[in-house]
Formats: C-alpha cells, structure tokens, sequence
C-alpha cells in the first residue's frame, strides 16, 4: 500500500527519511511524493512547477533525495512521484527566455495564441507602479519585485511596452488573456506537451531519476490536448515494469479508458465507500428538510447547469472566446457563443477524449446529448475538437466541484470529488464495482483522503452518520436557528450557508479552541466565496463575510446552544467513528493499491485545503503505534477509543498485505446482515447503524485478526460490529 506524504520546506526529503521507520513498521510499501521539481518560491505544494530541470532546493535536492532512495530501498520501499505536466507557474526561467528573445526555442513550449503574450499581473489597471530597473547589465520591468526583461531602447513606457513579447493587462481582464490556464489561476500556464520535443525536455530530470522512481502519479490528464499519445510516451521512457496512475475523475456511469497506465489516483473508490455509508431510506426526509430549512425546492439538474454557466460568465469568458477564435482558425466556420455555452454546462464527464485518430462511441454519446449541429461538426473536425476538449474539464471542475457542491448542501459528505451527489449506494453496488476493479485494473489506486478532498474521510463518516437521525436533525435545526438567530446581522448568513455551517461544525468538532475556530471562520469563507453567490473570490462582498465570520465566531461560544449541540455532537461521533473505522477496513482489503493519506491512519478531522495540508505530528503517531500494538481491540472498542482502534486496524491489514499478497486476490460477494466479501482465504465483514451483531457459516477454519478469537465453521462477532478473517 502506499502513504501519501505532503512535501514543502517545512517537511522536506531529510523530515522523511527520519520517519521511514515509523511508515515501514505501519506497513507502507509505497512512499507517494508530492511533486519534487523545482516550485515556485514559497510553495507549500509544488504543483506551481518554477524549474522542471532540477530536484527542489527547498525538498533538499537531488542528493538528499538519492539519499531518501537509498534509505527507502533499504527497507524493502518504493517510490511513487507526482509529476505536473500540464502546466507550470507563470513566472519561471523558460518562459523569461522568451521574453527576451523572440527566437527562444521555449516559446513553443507554452499554450498561447500569437507571437505575444498577455501577462494579466497589474493590481491596477494603469502603468503607475511600474519601474525600470537594471540589473548585471540587463534592464528589466519591475512590478512589486516582479522583474520582466525589456528588449530595446525608448524614454516613453507605453511605446517601450509595444516592443516587447508580452502585454500587460489588469488581472481580471479575462478576455484578454490568451494563453491556456490551469483552471482558472492566472499563475499557472499550460505546457504543449503534444509536441515530442517539449515532452522530453519538460520530464529529461524525471527520466534521469527513473532509477530510483518506482511509480509516477500523472497530474491533471484531462489538462492534456491528447491523454492517450502522452501516457503512451511517457509509458515508453519509464517502462512496462513501473506503477503509472492518473489524476481522472470518472463519472459514475463512466469508464477509464485502455491507456497504458495501472488505474486513476482512487476518487472513484473514494466515492463509492463513501456512499456505502449513506442511509439511502431517509433521502426523501433529508430533501425534506432540506428544502423546508431553506425555503426553496432545488432542481439538482438545473443548478448544476446554472452553476457552469455562471463559471463560465464569471471566470471562462476569455477562454471561451480564445477557444472560438481558434476554432474559427481551424475549421474555418463560426460557432456562435451561444452554442459553446450550452455544450460546455451540459456535459455530464469531465471530458470527451476524440483525437485526430481514434473515436470511441462514448464520446458520441456524451456529445450528442449536449451539442448542436455546430458542435457536432466539430466531429468531422478532430484538431478543433481536441482544443475544445481542453476546456471541458476546468469548466466541470469549477462549475460542478467548486460552485455547485458548495450551493447544495443537503448532506455534504456526499459533495466530494467525483461524486454525483447520489444519496448513497446499496451494497450491491459497491460489490459490483471492487469487482470492476478487480477484473480490469486491479492495481488501480484506491484511497479515502486525499490532498484535494473537500473534507477528510473521518469528517465524511461523521456526516454520513447524520444520515440515520432525520428527526432529530430536523428538531436540532429548528432550535439552534432559533437560538443563533441574534447573531445575524441583516439576515446573513443565508439560511443555507448556515445549514452548511451545522453539518461542518458536526462534522470536525472536538472541543473549543482558538485554533479551531480560526479554521472554522477560514472553512466558511472559502465556502461560501467558492459557491460564488453572496460574495466570491473575483468580488468579495466583505459586509456578508464580515456577518458569516461573527455568526461563526459567536455561535460556537454560545452555551445554550452548545448545551443543545454536544449531546447530539456525541451520539453522531461514535457512530461517525465506527464508519470510519469500517470504511477503512474496506479500503485495505479491497481490490486495488490503498493509499493513506498523511495523518489519516488515526482520526483526523481536516476541512478543504490548506486545511487538509497541515503538519501532521509523526512522534505522536510513531508513539500511539507502540502502545497499540499490545492493546486488545475489543477493550479498545468499549471503550470507544475510536482514533487508536483506527490506527490497530490500519496497522494490522497494512501488515498482512505486506506479508500474505496471496490473500488478496479474487473476489466473491457474502450476503448477510451488512455488507463483506471474501477473497482468496480472506473475509472482510462490517455492519451498519445500529450495528447489530453478525453471524455468518463459513468452510474451513478462520483466525479473526480483529477482535483476535478464532472460530470454526461459524463466525460470529458478539463484541465488534466487523471483524476480517483470515483462513489458517
């Protein structure tokens, strides 16, 4: 299995290497590396790539990073790196080179139309605070300490501004903008990696390290003007024997296509057990609910496609128009604007895959569905197509992840990544799919958690409980609006986003702290600057967040309230917890390479990044992983130690996946009182709310490496409410 590590300045390859031995007593087989090349200046991710051509001084180096190879190999571990090929920062060497020299070998390096480039960096919209300067002989344009080189010679700055390669426009002049972002980030630039010499001069570093590289996580596929050709290069540089996955979000009803890869980064399984914990019986009381709360019925469908187009008005205007443009060029033919619009909001997958030589009959239907004759055309004309396609995806991504699942909040477990906001899924569902899994891509990547989740899989586990008390969360509501109402200021927040705001409050408390809620208020205003109705990013309405941040701050200070809050808070906690341990017993024995996310062996209650990219405490883990391992989970259970059972489970599975391989193959559904499935001499059984102890017959002999008692031809669990066995 594998364990994903978040690297920065602050947790660099030496802080690694200085927990190996913590990750291999856990059972890590697999280290998965955020990007290592060289980022931004200060960046606390690394998907900002600055320098493609060398390891990140900031990570330690290449030497430091040989060396947490070596030390990895030492202990019988791999290693996974994340690579960004779609796109780099803005500002980086390769693309000043440039700028300088209208003959750089670099300008076909990057997505632009034309022979200059739109730099939209001004705060302003006037040239008031730009400076010349001149360093080592070299005169450059200094904006806030942004030095841009100047080619040629003039007193007037606005006739020297003509002379150079690029253009500078306001930074919200989105219809000036005319090269590709990633999503809708200025920052960040999009890299042609279609054209062979790009490609291999853009991974030449990782290609030098494939020695030591064991697997590489492919960000952002769907980015790429053709995912097949650049998986089949890169497939070819690295070899048949190393681990590829890709970042894919793939619509329920949706296919990963026969690249040659091993699988996607895990959303769709994280979608899947996800639901599995979704008391589907009680949707029509929860939309009841819901909508009563609120004071409005929801049409899903219809605000799905309103929240894209409003993506698009606000944030992809100028792409849509640069995408026209280009298709005109192409094809020769106007698509009016009208028609683009719809075609992009209709879309229900991330995106089609049509290129100039292969069309599969999928993308037809998907297309056919949500175009016009205009849009259709564009069939018979596959180079204006694959442009096209390379806006499919931000505009889903932006429209649907981050506005709609912030406007919809009926249960907010359910609006994570990939989802399609299905009130959960039946058992047999589930089976169906890790059987998919298993026959198809059984190495594909499965996790729980992951650097982009909306919220943390024990956060998931606490709402879903939710979804067993549609009574009492309707009376709870009722009170603590009527409570909270003093709080308000001119009535916001909105009733919804205060609906957001109790689910979020269940869904992460533990106890009051300034910490805490700090994080709370920073959860909040993303909120509800992402859903883009009351404020948002581009236009921050600061008297409604200035009333959402006081209703926050007050509301989880006030005592009749919390009075109300923390009994209920209780009851939903230990059946959140039991989730979350069930959800990861079914994720280490699945079909599939698991993968942990940092921190999340033992309960960790993270909101929406940074949130979920906070410093996780090793010692303290290495520390709880001592003790547990002499702990009885039994006792563990009753006395509801949930965060150290969590890490005993994880522990013990990761483990006998490293040690019996043989029992994790095949795959065979068990029908009984939950939901379990054997597979080659392995039973994983777990229960549902209220938990009601299971029985099932058996062949054979079986060791309970859960609640430690051993049984023969029958196995029952008085005592936990799921068990995993394995065949002696």
């Amino acid at each position: 299995m594998s364990y994903r590590i978040q690297l920065n300045k602050e947790f660099n390859f030496s802080n690694l290497i200085s927990i190996l031995d913590y990750l291999h007593d856990l059972g890590v087989e697999w280290l998965y590396l955020s990007p290592i090349l060289q980022a931004s200046k200060g960046s606390t991710h690394g998907y900002d790539v600055y320098d493609f051509k060398k390891v990140s001084e900031d990570l330690g180096g290449e030497e430091k990073f040989l060396e947490l190879c070596k030390e990895a190999r030492r202990r019988g571990m791999r290693i996974i790196v994340d690579i960004v090929p779609n796109h780099m920062a803005l500002e980086n060497p390769y693309l000043l080179d440039f700028l300088r020299n209208s003959n750089s070998k670099y300008k076909k390096f990057f997505d632009f139309d034309g022979d200059k480039i739109v730099l939209p960096i001004l705060g302003e919209e006037d040239l008031s605070k730009l400076k010349i300067v001149e360093e080592n002989g070299e005169k450059f344009l200094d904006y806030y300490g942004l030095k841009l080189p100047l080619i040629g010679e003039g007193n007037d700055l606005k006739e020297l501004l003509k002379k150079q390669n690029y253009e500078l426009v306001y930074w919200k002049m989105f219809d000036k903008i005319n090269y590709r972002r990633f999503f809708d980030v200025n920052g960040l630039i999009g890299i042609r990696q279609e054209d062979e010499d790009v490609f291999n001069e853009y991974h030449e570093k990782i290609f030098e390290l494939k020695e030591c590289i064991d697997g590489l996580r492919v960000d952002h596929i769907d980015g790429l003007l053709n995912p097949r050709k650049y998986l089949e290069m890169l497939r070819e540089k690295m070899g048949n024997d190393k681990y590829i996955v890709v970042e894919k979000i793939l619509s329920p009803k949706e296919k990963l296509r026969d690249w040659k890869i091993d699988g996607t980064t895990g959303y769709d399984f994280m979608r899947d057990v996800n639901l599995l914990f979704v008391n589907s019986k009680n949707e029509g009381k929860f939309k009841e609910i819901y909508e009563d709360f609120v004071g409005q019925k929801l049409d899903l469908e219809e605000e799905k496609i309103k929240a894209k187009i409003d993506v698009i008005n606000q944030l992809f205007y100028g792409d849509v128009d640069r995408i026209l443009r280009k298709l005109k060029e192409l094809t020769g033919k106007e698509i009016k604007k009208e028609s683009l619009i719809k075609f992009l909001s209709c879309l229900n997958v991330y995106r089609t895959y049509i290129t100039e030589d292969e069309i599969e009959w999928e993308d037809i239907e998907e297309i056919k569905e949500c175009a016009d004759e205009s849009i259709l055309d564009l069939i018979n004309e596959r180079k204006g197509m694959m442009i096209l396609q390379q806006l499919e995806a931000p505009i889903m991504a932006k429209g649907y992840e981050d506005t709609l699942f912030y406007r919809y909040n009926l249960l907010v477990s359910l609006n994570e990544v990939g989802s399609d906001l299905k009130f959960g899924i039946s058992c047999e569902e589930f089976h169906a799919r890790n059987i998919e899994r298993e026959l198809f891509w059984p190495n594909t990547m499965i996790d729980t958690s992951t650097h982009d989740t909306k919220l943390s899989e024990d956060v998931r586990a606490r709402i879903n409980a939710l979804s067993n008390f549609p009574e009492e969360w309707r009376n709870l509501i009722k009170t603590w609006s009527a409570i909270n109402e003093k709080y308000k200021v001119k009535g916001y927040p909105t009733r919804n986003d205060e609906y957001r705001f109790y689910q979020i409050l269940l869904g992460t408390w533990s106890c009051y702290s300034k910490e805490y809620e700090d994080r709370l208020v920073n959860y909040m205003i993303k909120a509800i600057r992402e859903e883009k109705t009351n404020t948002s990013w581009l236009n921050p309405n600061q008297e409604y967040e200035n009333a959402t941040i006081n209703f926050v701050r007050r509301v989880i200070k006030d005592e009749e309230f919390l009075s109300s809050f923390i009994p209920f808070f209780k009851k939903i906690n230990r059946v959140g917890s039991i989730y979350s341990i069930e959800q990861v017993i079914l994720k280490l024995t699945s079909p599939g390479l698991p993968d942990i996310y940092q921190g999340n062996e033992t309960l960790t209650y993270l909101m929406v990044d940074p949130d979920n990219r906070r410093k996780v405490n090793f010692n303290t883990l290495a520390e709880m992983l001592k003790e547990i391992k002499s702990e009885d989970p039994v006792t563990l259970f009753k006395n509801e130690e949930f965060g150290k059972l969590k890490l005993y489970v994880t522990w013990k599975l990761l483990n006998l996946r490293r040690d019996r391989k043989e029992l994790f193959k095949g795959y065979r559904p068990i029908k009984f009182n939950g939901c379990g499935f054997e597979r080659n001499g392995l039973i994983t059984l777990v229960t549902f709310y209220p938990f009601e102890n299971f029985e099932i017959k058996v062949k054979g002999k079986y060791l309970g490496i859960i609640d430690s008692s051993t049984h023969e031809d029958i196995i029952k669990s008085r005592e936990l409410p799921f068990g995993v066995y394995v065949k002696q």
